[in-house]
């Protein structure tokens, strides 16, 4: 961009750029899983329902920015010890951010970043004393894949009031 008569007082001219100019200007250039995504339940007992992802696409000059496109998330078991990370896929979630709702649903404008809570489909949540390989994938218009890797912590969890309140949603007495 070439600026002409950037004198005090005086008005920047500024010469037009191409619309590829633009998108690429204002389109995440890479994207990060933030320290606050955990296992956490979304209702009113300690069991884990999923995870809560918290994640922050950015620009080409290292600000966050709002992202139009697909974010796909897949969970994989903790191998340690060994040059792949990811062992066997547990589950995976697709969300598209395609519209001014969804910005608004997933958006927080706070801490500039997404924040998606991502239910267990079906079956036993995995356990909750293990790490666990989280992988995002976001995919724009006509746009390079990003992609963003984290290790998502045991969660620290009481596992005796999780298995009271198991035993509880079960029918059961806890012991």
């Amino acid at each position: 961009m070439a600026l002409a008569g950037c004198g005090r007082g005086q008005v920047a001219r500024i010469e037009s750029l191409s619309d590829a100019q633009i998108l690429d200007l204002y389109s995440p250039k890479r994207i990060e899983i933030l320290p606050f995504t955990k296992v956490k339940s979304f209702n009113d007992d300690l069991i884990p329902d999923g995870i809560e992802v918290a994640l922050r696409p950015i620009d080409t000059l290292g600000d966050p920015i709002k992202a139009y496109g697909e974010f796909r998330f897949e969970l994989y078991t903790y191998r340690p010890a060994s040059g792949e990370r990811a062992g066997e896929q547990l589950e995976t979630w697709v969300q598209p951010i395609v519209s001014e709702k969804d910005q608004a649903k997933f958006w927080d404008r706070a801490t500039s970043t997404y924040t998606f809570q991502l239910t267990w489909e079906g079956g036993e949540f995995p356990a909750v004393d293990r790490k666990y390989i989280l992988l995002a994938t976001f995919q724009g218009s006509g746009e390079k894949r990003l992609t963003a890797e984290y290790v998502l912590p045991p969660p620290s969890m009481d596992r005796d009031a999780i298995r009271g309140d198991m035993t509880r949603s079960a029918g059961g007495n806890p012991q």
